[in-house]
């Protein structure tokens, strides 16, 4: 009896268990890097996903992508044209709509604790580079604002820094931090499986 409810306290306990999840993207000229970190226990716990490297070529308009899937695995590399790029986004929004009531679930449930937007870039002509900062500044904020009418943001940094050196070039850095609870990911799988198993994509 008393193994029971210890049992069933910590099934409890795990049900109501706040996962961090931080994604991270930084660019810097033509290499780009996307993460994800997950934490739990106020950081006991942690793992570290290193997604993607993508380096673009513009003179070729095509894009290196870098997977790293395990440490043990080698990287695997593969190069897309944007034509197939845009096919991946249709895909994309195509499964959005399919599992919009999952995505909407999630939406929902999730909180954010800290969105960071960093970016410093140049153009070899200044008074480009001004009407830029003004342009970028004003898209950022009004994404900023948008996100924070439907959800809080507890902390958020953003940071528009015109370099005005005469170069061409672009630094990013952005990072989000949202969290669920383990049991909300834990329905999310379970709604994801009962699509499967009828036939879902």
């Amino acid at each position: 009896m008393i193994t029971l409810i210890v049992i069933i306290i910590m099934l409890i306990v795990l049900y109501n268990l706040y996962i961090h999840i931080e994604i991270g993207y930084k660019q810097k000229d033509c290499s780009n890097q996307m993460f994800i970190l997950i934490s739990m226990m106020k950081g006991l716990i942690k793992f570290h996903v290193k997604l993607l490297d993508i380096y673009i070529d513009t003179e070729e308009k095509t894009f290196r992508i870098e997977s790293i899937k395990s440490k043990s695995l080698k990287d695997k590399e593969n190069k897309y044209t944007f034509k197939e790029l845009k096919h991946s986004i249709k895909r994309a929004q195509y499964l959005h709509n399919k599992y919009r009531n999952i995505v909407e679930y999630m939406m929902n449930k999730m909180k954010i604790k800290k969105i960071l937007f960093n970016i410093e870039f140049d153009t070899k002509n200044a008074a480009v580079t001004g009407i830029l900062s003004g342009i970028i500044y004003t898209v950022v904020t009004n994404i900023f604002f948008w996100i924070s009418s439907y959800k809080n943001i507890e902390t958020h940094q953003l940071d528009v820094k015109p370099l005005f050196i005469q170069q061409n070039l672009l630094h990013i850095d952005f990072s989000c931090i949202i969290t669920f609870k383990l049991g909300q990911i834990i329905n999310v799988g379970i709604k994801i499986l009962k699509l499967y198993l009828k036939g879902g994509d």
